[in-house]
């Protein structure tokens, strides 16, 4: 792992989009046995070419992550709530795997297709660890991927996370994703004023609990702690993601690679139909990423 007051030094010279995945170069031209070995034998690689990956993939699970809060946004308005949820739990997911990215922490997994229906096929999860030398090591995890990322999250980013929540949001994504009770509710009620209250409201302003009075106050607060904390939590991540590649890019050698991701980054906003104060919102995150990258380069 590597500190965050070490992340602006450690990436200076590295080329942030190499357009190559982990799971691309170590599978490269490798059987199953093969990769099985690396793993097994907690192999160490040294090559520079990884931290492009590794910064590489981090932006990759950000666009990931803004583009499932702009379809959670587009779903539940369109009274999709149950698939609306699943994609905001998949906002949190890619967020954690950006950061984790970016702190030089990842997870790769393989399977091998088998030949017949009746095979099982075999499956592989690693963990891919970076060091303060620009070395890489490879550990076999026996954990669900989802449980993992969420462990390790709390501990790289205590103030981001609970102790508890990898275990409800990941235990809510399943109940709405494939579980019968929260569908067979979807289209009830109590779901229809959710559904108004998660679509009409944009809990991604920072000014919404501004109030005119002691109810409206009071009635807000109860929006946030019925929905709109969710949303606000999904936006935080994102929001790091960003501060965090800000604070690469501002001392890195390729400072004009980071400031064409974040023109990119707002391509892929307007392209997806959302709600257009949510988009608006986030918009307004990277414009101000690369309105601090616009100064003059003190590196």
């Amino acid at each position: 792992m590597v500190k965050e007051e070490l992340l602006s030094s450690y990436y200076k010279k590295t080329k942030p989009f190499y357009h190559r995945f982990f799971k691309e170069i170590f599978g490269q031209g490798k059987s199953f046995d093969e990769i099985s070995s690396l793993v097994t034998k907690k192999s160490i690689f040294k090559d520079f070419e990884l931290d492009s990956v590794s910064l590489y993939e981090s932006v990759v699970f950000l666009k990931r992550s803004i583009y499932n809060l702009l379809g959670y946004k587009y779903l539940v308005c369109g009274n999709h709530l149950p698939m609306s949820k699943v994609s905001l739990y998949y906002s949190y997911f890619d967020s954690i795997n950006c950061l984790l990215r970016i702190r030089c922490f990842a997870i790769v997994h393989f399977s091998e297709v088998p030949e017949t229906f009746e095979q099982n096929p075999r499956k592989l999860i690693f963990t891919i660890i970076q060091h303060q030398d620009h070395s890489y090591s490879l550990d076999n995890s026996r954990r669900n991927e989802h449980q993992l990322v969420w462990t390790v999250f709390h501990d790289y980013f205590p103030m981001l996370s609970s102790n508890y929540d990898g275990r409800w949001f990941t235990q809510d994504r399943y109940e709405w994703n494939y579980g019968l009770l929260y569908l067979s509710q979807a289209t009830d009620t109590f779901a229809e004023r959710e559904i108004q209250e998660r679509c009409n409201h944009n809990f991604l302003n920072p000014n919404f609990l501004a109030s005119s009075s002691e109810d409206e106050s009071q009635y807000k607060h109860d929006l946030l702690g019925n929905h709109g904390f969710e949303e606000i939590h999904a936006g935080d991540l994102i929001k790091e993601c960003i501060r965090l590649l800000v604070l690469i890019a501002d001392k890195s050698e390729y400072r004009d690679d980071y400031v064409k991701m974040f023109s990119d980054m707002k391509d892929g906003v307007n392209f997806f139909e959302s709600k257009e104060d949510t988009k608006s919102e986030i918009l307004k995150w990277i414009d101000n990423a690369m309105d601090e990258l616009s100064g003059p380069d003190e590196s």
